[in-house]
């Protein structure tokens, strides 16, 4: 089956009033989510292209390759495009978080608590801070170490999930928390979803299923269709 790129859609744009796009500097309040394996320098790039955020997934990357994947993401995407990655605290390796710190704009951390000192590490390169929490108290546990923006994460993410309640009620809970920029994650494949999100408080959405549909995600052709034609329920 045939793929389609990832196109900038101007429509889509909200504009330099977002708290998310004035603190990365994105034309759209839209991250991609880092997928291991599938998060391809193409497709972070063309996300940051279309003035979202693209990321790059460090689970399991060497240091020099990540620098590599960073850097050809940051050709793609452009001079304004911008370019985060994420990292799996399991499988943190330390070389490799420096190196993003150095060279992303953005540097996420998720499947543990805060840590104070990888946040300093990133500041200290003018980079962004960011943790992907499943509860109110990691969240309040990640702001606490200073993080710039948050993820919040539900249960109808597709992928690792660190939490046990809806998204819709994890937002609403950690939006009283701080006046910091939220990102929405988990299950969000529409326009409607996302707007509706957005006008629940989230500062952004983050993405990732929908875009394995793109033709610069690495995924094999058959377990996209079976994605695209799977339910719900599936």
């Amino acid at each position: 089956m045939s793929r389609p790129a990832v196109q900038p859609d101007p429509s889509a744009a909200v504009g330099p009033t977002n708290r998310f796009n004035r603190l990365v500097g994105c034309r759209v309040p839209l991250q991609l989510a880092a997928m291991g394996g599938v998060s391809t320098a193409p497709l972070a790039g063309a996300v940051a292209a279309a003035g979202g955020l693209g990321m790059l997934a460090a689970a399991m990357v060497p240091a020099d390759e990540l620098a590599g994947r960073i850097g050809e993401a940051a050709t793609i995407g452009g001079p304004d495009g911008r370019i985060g990655v994420g990292f799996l605290m399991p499988f943190l390796d330390r070389d490799a978080f420096e190196v993003a710190a150095e060279h992303a704009a953005v540097v996420e951390c998720f499947y543990a608590e805060a840590d104070p000192a990888l946040v300093e590490v990133v500041h200290a390169t003018g980079a962004l801070a960011a943790w992907q929490v499943g509860s109110v108290d990691d969240a309040r546990v990640a702001l606490d170490a200073g993080c710039d923006f948050v993820v919040v994460q539900g249960v109808e993410a597709g992928g690792h999930v660190h939490g046990d309640r809806p998204l819709d009620e994890l937002l609403a809970a950690v939006r009283g928390l701080t006046d910091r920029p939220i990102v929405a994650a988990g299950g969000i494949g529409t326009g409607p979803r996302a707007a509706a999100l957005l006008d629940a408080g989230a500062d952004a959405v983050r993405v990732g299923t929908r875009f394995l549909a793109a033709a610069e995600a690495d995924v094999h052709p058959e377990y996209v269709a079976a994605l695209v034609d799977a339910t719900a329920d599936e």
